[in-house]
């Protein structure tokens, strides 16, 4: 349900078109530590320890639809990733569908066939410090 709600938060920010902008950031910020705070109590232990990362893989070396243990530099067990997109297209500029197994530093990713290689996805993360 969480995550649900964290969703529809960032795509209510990023409707129309909006980019990222300071002013944006800033309000996802504080609407993040809101529902957060929200959802595990006092709104003084999370201020400003909710963040958001967009972390890079590494190529897709392709050959086929998943890929297992793609680095993902920066990554945590403990992220909560919110989505995974194609930031640069493989070789056969197909869609990535989904990503399992999530590791320190890597994850498994599906597209929609073999991307063929050097597809490269960012996936955007929430970090809790607690």
């Amino acid at each position: 349900m969480a995550l649900k709600l964290l969703t529809t938060l960032l795509r209510d920010h990023f409707a129309g078109g909006k980019n990222l902008s300071r002013g944006h950031e800033k309000g996802i910020s504080q609407d993040l530590t809101a529902l957060l705070n929200g959802l595990v109590g006092n709104s003084n232990d999370l201020a400003g320890k909710a963040n958001l990362f967009k972390l890079t893989s590494a190529a897709s070396a392709g050959g086929g639809a998943t890929e297992n243990d793609v680095v993902v530099t920066g990554l945590l067990t403990t992220d909560v990733i919110l989505s995974v997109s194609q930031r640069v297209p493989g070789g056969n500029n197909l869609a990535p569908i989904g990503w399992a197994d999530q590791k320190a530093g890597s994850l498994d990713l599906t597209w929609t066939g073999d991307p063929g290689a050097g597809a490269i996805v960012e996936v955007l993360v929430l970090r809790v410090v607690v």
